[in-house]
């Protein structure tokens, strides 16, 4: 499946899925699972390689390298925090094999989790299978 994400759902799928990853599943689903913990996961990595360099561009500039605390200089926290929210609002496009609820249908998972993952899912029980 090819399925459209911003960036900031990207950094809420890999919360939820670092929940989901916690639990037993068989070993099929828990690898279609992992491959998308990956792909998430890697994609997380790039969003916050960026949070960084960003900073770096609106950071206040004291002290030595080493001993040097990235900050956002107070002055250009308004432009950083536009510029980060509109990077969030980017879009990428990912491949993966969606999750089946049916392959949820035994562990226990909270709505909110649910509402994290909802993207990533597929329903395919019928009311009468609940």
């Amino acid at each position: 499946m090819n399925k459209e994400f911003t960036l900031q759902q990207v950094i809420l799928l890999k919360k939820g899925l670092e929940q989901l990853i916690k639990k037993e599943f068989s070993a099929a689903t828990a690898y279609k699972i992992s491959k998308i913990f990956k792909k998430i996961n890697e994609e997380n990595e790039a969003i916050e390689e960026t949070r960084i360099n960003l900073i770096k561009k609106y950071s206040e500039n004291e002290g030595n390298e080493e001993d040097k605390v990235l900050k956002v200089a107070k002055d250009k926290e308004s432009d950083f925090f536009a510029e980060f929210a509109n990077f969030l609002q980017e879009k990428i496009e990912l491949t993966f094999t969606p999750i089946k609820m049916s392959e949820l249908k035994n562990i226990s998972i909270t709505t909110e989790l649910m509402l994290v993952l909802e993207e990533i899912i597929i329903d395919d029980i019928s009311d009468g299978d609940m």
